[in-house]
């Protein structure tokens, strides 16, 4: 039997583990930039010859052999000591292929690794959300061997019809990004079962301390941003447009907003783009962490929120910092929020000085992360994002799926509902609306919005709003009303108590609201007047 189809049989089986080859490495191989014919493979070693990369396709005898060359090197080091980042451009490759790769110099070579090219036409596929593995490198490491792994590649039902593809990263890869040695130590040691076979696609958080090392060991699409110094940029796959943003102090300024604009509105006015996905690394509003609340976030917010959007295109975006995982949905718009959880650090308990914010439906405060399936070969496009939890402090043990939400892109408005019945209890208003109908059948009744106008003879007018979500997890337990509660039992929003009186000499006009899971409102019900007896 050929040597080599012996390795790769082990490898295939092994590379979870990765062997311990004769090659001997700084930081082990890691794949940057994969395509469709092709990829790029870095790996970091004492400053040598270029090494030689062996590339064949899984099953088959036929190998083909890549250069590489040095692309960085240490600096203010003795000579015998330093190393450098090697990088391989491996090209004409078949579309959507698995191979293995090994890296070879002399008579030393490394362990087998395989990867896969991504596809040439329009695909149904996965990405990953991985972000805040900071110091907690064992418990990262934990995280992608037992979770990360299994999930996506062993024990994975959707792998061979939403293939894993690559991984997004929103920042704080590392603890002190300007030592050198914890780039190894904190994340590409622990991370280096999935680096081995999936691109990741990082954004620089606080803990980077700068781009020094960040751009060394990342080779990004930079060809996309106004200058190939900023971390800012953008890509596109199979009908999802990607735009990473950098939202450290040094890039809070117009000129980011700018290109966000106009990349944004590239996409919106596609219509071959059915989502817009974007990652940064500071949040505009955390529940679980307030203290890690940024105004310039915030500013991208309302970037997504006012472009005119004629397709009414779903955007997602990802944001990491607080060390807990949320998911949010804009109140007057088709953006869900989603803050990814960490993979490493100290989470973020839900204290005194967290806060509940009407648009965040679920606080999780674990450790985890997130995979996300794409679904465009479809009359219903949809992104299904799946979250997977880790546990915390006191059982940092895999969990599972915690949290499973889909988007359609078509979102079907509902119904316009019916005020069924109004009637005053003491200083409470008991309101009956009718039954939840939309024509696409997986679609949810994520919300209920309540408008009431008060008028008094006197001719003045006031307006208040009532939102009732399916939803308010935080602290460990859905914390909406208890009557409310019963009724979600019987996946009923329909049923509610208003602490509201009516005075005497006035009069109250009501209409409610219903909304999709994918972001829908329908018009408003007809007005139904009520006065004080």
């Amino acid at each position: 039997m050929h040597k080599y189809f012996i390795s790769l049989c082990l490898s295939i089986f092994f590379t979870t583990f990765s062997f311990a080859g004769d090659l001997d490495f700084k930081i082990t191989p890691y794949i940057q930039e994969t395509t469709d014919t092709g990829v790029k493979i870095r790996w970091e070693r004492e400053l040598g010859p270029g090494a030689i990369v062996r590339v064949g396709k899984l099953n088959s005898d036929n190998e083909i052999e890549f250069k590489s060359a040095l692309v960085f090197k240490d600096r203010f080091r003795l000579r015998q000591r330093r190393s450098g980042i090697y990088e391989a451009e491996i090209e004409g490759l078949l579309p959507s292929t698995s191979y293995y790769y090994q890296i070879l110099l002399g008579e030393d070579q490394s362990s087998i690794y395989n990867f896969k090219t991504l596809s040439s036409v329009k695909e149904d596929f996965s990405f990953l959300v991985l972000a805040d593995a900071q110091h907690g490198f064992e418990i990262t490491e934990k995280i992608v061997s037992e979770g990360v792994i299994y999930h996506t590649f062993s024990n994975n039902p959707d792998k061979a019809t939403h293939p894993p593809r690559f991984v997004l990263f929103p920042g704080d890869l590392v603890q002190h990004g300007i030592l050198k040695h914890q780039w190894k130590k904190h994340f590409f040691v622990p991370m280096a079962p999935l680096l081995h076979r999936l691109a990741v696609y990082p954004t620089k958080g606080n803990h980077e301390m700068g781009k020094r090392y960040f751009n060394k060991y990342f080779s990004l699409p930079r060809n996309t941003s106004v200058n190939p110094n900023y971390n800012y940029y953008f890509f596109d796959y199979s009908g999802v447009r990607f735009i990473n943003l950098d939202t450290n102090i040094r890039y809070r300024n117009k000129k980011q907003l700018n290109w966000l604009k106009e990349v944004l509105k590239q996409a919106l006015m596609n219509e071959d783009v059915h989502f817009v996905v974007l990652q940064f690394h500071h949040p505009y509003k955390s529940e679980a962490w307030p203290v890690g609340n940024t105004k310039f976030t915030g500013e991208i917010e309302d970037v997504l929120t006012s472009m005119e959007n004629p397709r009414k295109t779903p955007i997602v975006y990802f944001n990491g910092h607080t060390h807990a995982y949320s998911r949010g949905h804009h109140q007057n718009a088709r953006l869900t929020m989603i803050t990814a959880g960490p993979i490493g650090g100290a989470i973020d308990d839900w204290d005194r000085r967290s806060r509940d914010y009407l648009d965040y439906q679920k606080t999780v405060e674990q450790y985890g992360w997130v995979k996300v399936n794409v679904t465009t070969k479809t009359d219903w496009p949809y992104l299904e994002i799946i979250r997977y939890g880790f546990g915390d402090k006191n059982e940092i043990t895999d969990k599972g799926i915690v949290d499973r939400y889909k988007i359609f892109q078509h979102a079907v408005v509902p119904e316009t509902p019916v005020v069924k019945s109004i009637r005053q209890e003491g200083n409470s208003i008991q309101l009956e609306t009718s039954n939840f109908e939309v024509e696409n059948s997986e679609e949810q009744h994520l919300s209920t919005e309540v408008k009431i106008i008060t008028s008094s003879k006197r001719g003045k007018t006031s307006e208040e709003t009532f939102i009732f979500h399916r939803e308010n997890f935080f602290n460990g337990k859905n914390n909406l009303p208890k009557d409310l509660l019963n009724n979600l039992n019987m996946r009923d929003l329909t049923k509610f108590s208003l602490q509201i009186r009516l005075g005497r000499n006035e009069q109250k006009t009501i209409q409610v609201h219903y909304r999709t899971t994918s972001l829908a409102w329908s018009s408003w019900s007809e007005e139904r007047i009520v006065s004080a007896e």
